[in-house]
């Protein structure tokens, strides 16, 4: 079984160059997460498909709904994927390492 635990966050802005061309994407801040629950739990975030349901920041991070991008992995060089790759490769890049996950995750079920 493939159980996903979210150990920070990591909100991110694009940077830009002086011509306004985007270079790459600035970390702003990490929150560590286990300690960050007990606010997100009480702190309601807005559905835009469905203004009835009332669900916190927490349960819409442990239900993954929320867009994102893969801009690092756990390598041997322990780089970015910015640090390899530069425009539409970065986001080719994070799609492969999101589909070679989806395909670990799939190959530990039998049917």
């Amino acid at each position: 079984m493939l159980e996903v635990r979210i150990i920070g966050i990591c909100p991110v802005i694009e940077d830009y160059t002086e011509a306004g061309e985007v270079r790459g994407y600035k970390r702003l801040f990490w929150i560590y997460y286990p300690e960050a629950r007990p606010v997100f739990s009480k702190a309601e975030a807005f559905n835009r498909n469905n203004d009835q349901q009332r669900i916190s920041f927490d349960q819409l991070f442990l239900k993954r709904e929320f867009s994102s991008m893969i801009i690092k992995e756990s390598n041997v060089y322990d780089r970015s994927v910015s640090d390899y790759k530069k425009g539409i490769d970065q986001v080719l890049e994070s799609e492969k390492i999101k589909t070679t996950i989806f395909n670990r995750e799939h190959d530990l079920w039998h049917y």
